[in-house]
């Protein structure tokens, strides 16, 4: 079982998301290539197309031609070849049934997740470590009056502005800051991307700030190439995820 609340130092998640969904080459492929680029974990997405209420049309309508069926996730979960474990962001609740549970070493959920109770409250009844994004104050009061009601597993929390990307500007690292504590220890970051390698050391300068603040678990968009999607506008580029990781890792051991 994965328990992420008494890490000593930090780890790093590669969120694939759906940018790599429409071929299961590009999904297997964009995997390997971030475990390889210094991932700890990777991260995909688990929807149900009849269930995604927050999909405008024309996402709806592209993802539900993304042909994965129950056994293409369990050989994709199960595979041998990857250096690390990969779980995923869950979106409706016939992914956590008993036989979905077994190849899922975490559950991640977002704060809105609350608004369907069910997968909510079976999540965290799951005896999996679940790992939650919350954006202030207000919503991680909210997740930790529900969580430690229904939890079989203290949940850990992730610090995450919800509008993508996340400029300069709206990084709010004081808030991450004012809320870090116990169960709080993580940053879902998705920050500003240009053309340019200033862009990239300013990321990194955001993610050894909050190092410095207390954070443990970092989760970063990452994009293999082909990635097609709306998160590749701000996703790191394999190479710019594998800086990253690399200054996450030197980093802490300097600190």
């Amino acid at each position: 079982m994965i328990i992420l609340s008494d890490l000593k130092t930090p780890v790093v998640i590669a969120e694939i998301g759906t940018l790599h969904l429409k071929t299961k080459e590009s999904q297997y492929r964009a995997t390997r290539r971030a475990f390889e680029a210094g991932a700890d974990y990777v991260k995909t997405q688990l929807i149900n197309p009849s269930t995604a209420w927050w999909m405008n049309e024309e996402r709806l309508e592209e993802f539900k031609k993304i042909n994965w069926h129950e056994e293409d996730w369990f050989k994709y979960f199960t595979a041998s070849e990857w250096r690390g474990f990969v779980f995923a962001s869950v979106f409706d609740v016939s992914f956590l049934t008993p036989e979905f549970l077994t190849i899922l070493p975490m559950i991640k959920l977002g704060a809105s997740a609350q608004i369907m109770l069910g997968l909510f409250k079976k999540a965290l009844k799951s005896g999996k470590q679940t790992i939650i994004s919350v954006e202030n104050l207000e919503s991680l009061y909210m997740v930790l009056s529900f969580c430690y009601d229904v939890s079989a597993l203290d949940p850990i929390f992730l610090y995450v502005q919800s509008k993508y990307p996340t400029f300069a500007e709206n990084q709010r690292l004081p808030v991450f800051r004012d809320i870090n504590g116990p169960s709080f220890n993580g940053l879902s970051y998705h920050g500003e991307r240009r053309q340019n390698l200033e862009s990239v050391d300013y990321r990194i300068d955001v993610l050894r700030a909050a190092i410095q603040l207390g954070a443990k678990i970092f989760e970063l968009h990452v994009q293999d190439e082909g990635a097609e999607g709306p998160d590749t506008k701000f996703a790191f580029t394999m190479e710019e995820f594998r800086l990253a990781a690399k200054a996450i890792h030197e980093y802490n051991n300097r600190v």
